[in-house]
């Protein structure tokens, strides 16, 4: 997963960033996807994998901690994208609201509802609270 994950969620990231038409407002959440996975594969896989050669976990109480808050944060950023996602393509292919259309204060409110929802259920672990 990691070895064909993080470049491919990478490249998402370098392809937007460079092309312009892109950034389309319907994309945000494809971005948003692949943002969060590059997030888990570089910092909770590399922890993992690390501590797997070694045989168990060394990094410390702290690392151990932000490293299953990243994980399920960014885990469930990815599942609440989706639902997002399918949300909003009911809303372009269904059109139940008329002649709405997606802007990018939507888009943004969509991405920052997925990174609120995710990190907000994924955080209390990390500070005690379990």
């Amino acid at each position: 997963m990691t070895s064909s994950g993080t470049p491919l969620n990478f490249l998402v990231l370098l392809a937007t960033a460079k092309y312009k038409k892109l950034r389309a407002p319907l994309n945000y959440i494809l971005v948003n996807i692949s943002l969060a996975g590059f997030i888990f594969l570089t910092y909770s896989n590399t922890q993992v994998f690390l501590a797997s050669l070694r045989g168990y976990y060394f990094l410390g109480y702290t690392l151990c901690a932000s490293e299953a808050a990243v994980a399920a944060g960014t885990g469930l950023v990815t599942s609440w994208s989706l639902a997002v996602l399918s949300f909003e393509r009911y809303v372009v292919i269904c059109k139940p609201f008329g002649a709405f259309k997606f802007s990018s204060t939507h888009a943004a409110i969509a991405v920052a509802f997925c990174w609120i929802m995710g990190m907000g259920a994924a955080s209390p672990p990390f500070f005690g609270w379990s």
